[in-house]
């Protein structure tokens, strides 16, 4: 019981960080975007 509670929170943390990174890269690309637009 235990250990499927930690394993859902490994879980839970790496689709927090894949969110995370998926934004940073939204981010990015919007400014790239607005420096030059295509």
């Amino acid at each position: 019981m235990l250990f499927n509670l930690t394993l859902k929170k490994k879980q839970i943390q790496g689709l927090l960080s894949v969110q995370r990174k998926t934004s940073d890269v939204n981010n990015i690309s919007y400014h790239a975007r607005r420096i030059a637009p295509i």
